[in-house]
């Protein structure tokens, strides 16, 4: 999930988070030390074998020159022993069930399609774990036991965020710190899979490769000691394009994981001419559909092995020129981002939370843009003209109900806490369960 500038709750929550791990602006860590550190974390109490392991690995491998690369496989397998070893080294165990009851930390396993959704706060206890609608969580900014216990009484997985730095994707010896801590992590949580969200730019094959060998040698590792119904995802852009520079082995990752999250939203992080540089949609339909058919008819990604990811936000962009307050076109700063003149960082991103009382102040109302199928609106701050792009219930069921008829294996949002899921306005509630209901669109809910 790329990282914005705060202006929401939400955003302010991610980024507090991001911060505190040294992450500024699309995961970009302050320090390659910091990244490395995230990496090997452990989590819900876990000992911390992944240090250990990886210097293990670095002082083997110390003096040795060339020699075979280990294939994923081989890798896999070393770094589950290398993390017993150090768990029985340490003298710990994984503690019991932390649940009320030790059937709930047994393996949820939902049936299909998919609806995921990334968590980013606490809010999870008001989630709509009855709606019958969702299938998996995934704790993007820490892990949380109890959020488990309450996912699992409802059949709902729990997946966690696995981090991997860029400064070692070459680095065998750190990428065998990383699966040993990943496996002990995923044996003291009792979670049920992991997501990678890595983002960097790629630019040369061998590192797109490297890549793929990370995820490759983790999935078999976790699986190994996890079985074969822990899930393993990993999140790519909305179109096989090299977006953002991120020029990775498209068909190679989504043949060892089992399922890849096609971020189909921030469509304008690079705004190349003769485009003109102006507030438009951040995920209009017609681009979102050719990005997800790209994967398949470029690389051979089955729709079946995709989850449509879609925006529960929008951008909050400031016109330029003193336009009408009720002018269609609103300018907007150029603002480069990776060789592009132009990018959504003009604007600010805004939760679905935080559009809806914006709504009622417009100076144009609700207005449908059939170009792009979305919605958006303007209205004035300090005497300057400002345009809201964003997704409703309405531009998003026309997402899932192409996703639906495409044959994809899932939908997901970035993301569930987006939506006002603690209000007891009336309106504000009605308005998060219209948002959480155009669902059925694509999945029939499940009865509670």
């Amino acid at each position: 999930m790329r990282g914005g500038k705060a202006m929401t709750k939400t955003m302010a929550a991610k980024e507090a988070a991001a911060a505190a791990a040294g992450r500024g602006r699309r995961g970009v860590y302050a320090s390659a030390a910091a990244a490395s550190a995230v990496g090997l974390a452990p989590v819900a109490g876990a000992p911390a074998v992944g240090e250990m392991v990886a210097a293990a690995a670095a002082a083997a491998a110390a003096g040795k020159v060339g020699g075979r690369r280990r294939d994923a496989a081989e890798v896999a397998a070393a770094a589950v022993v290398a993390a017993a070893e150090a768990v029985a080294a340490l003298g710990v165990a994984p503690p019991p069930c932390p649940c009320s009851t030790s059937s709930l930390c047994a393996r949820v396993v939902p049936a299909e399609p998919e609806v995921y959704a990334f968590s980013t706060t606490q809010n999870w206890p008001a989630y709509p774990w009855t709606s019958g609608l969702l299938t998996s969580v995934c704790a993007f900014n820490g892990y949380n036991t109890s959020l488990l216990c309450t996912a699992h009484a409802h059949d709902v997985r729990v997946t966690v965020l696995a981090n991997y730095p860029q400064n070692e994707i070459n680095s065998e010896t750190y990428l065998q710190g990383f699966i040993a801590q990943q496996v002990t992590n995923a044996a003291w949580g009792y979670y049920d899979g992991i997501n990678f969200d890595y983002e960097y730019p790629i630019t040369n094959h061998a590192d797109a490769l490297a890549l793929t060998h990370v995820m490759n040698a983790t999935a078999l590792a976790v699986k190994s000691a996890q079985g074969a119904t822990f899930q393993v995802t990993a999140d790519l852009a909305w179109s096989p394009d090299c977006i953002d520079n991120r020029c990775y082995d498209y068909a190679g990752i989504a043949a060892v994981v089992d399922k890849v999250f096609i971020m189909s939203y921030d469509l304008r992080s690079q705004v190349w001419p003769p485009a003109p540089c102006v507030a438009s949609s951040n995920d209009a339909l017609a681009a979102v559909e050719a990005g997800v058919a790209n994967y398949t008819a470029q690389y051979g990604i089955p729709a079946s092995s995709m989850i449509l990811g879609v925006p529960f936000y929008g951008f909050d962009y400031e016109c330029l020129g003193h336009p009408s307050p009720t002018a269609a076109v609103c300018p907007i700063a150029e603002v480069p981002y990776q060789g592009a003149p132009c990018s959504d960082a003009a604007g600010m991103p805004v939760d679905f939370s935080v559009v809806m009382p914006l709504l009622p102040t417009s100076t144009t109302g609700y207005v449908w843009d059939n170009a792009t199928q979305t919605p958006y609106f303007n209205y004035e701050r300090s005497g300057t003209v400002h345009q809201v792009v964003y997704d409703d219930a309405t531009s998003l069921t026309l997402k899932y109900k192409y996703a639906k008829a495409a044959g994809m294996g899932g939908v997901g949002m970035w993301n569930i806490d987006s939506l006002d899921w603690t209000s007891s306005n009336p309106t504000v509630r009605a308005q998060t369960t219209g948002m959480w209901n155009a669902l059925s669109a694509f999945k029939t809910p499940t009865p509670a």
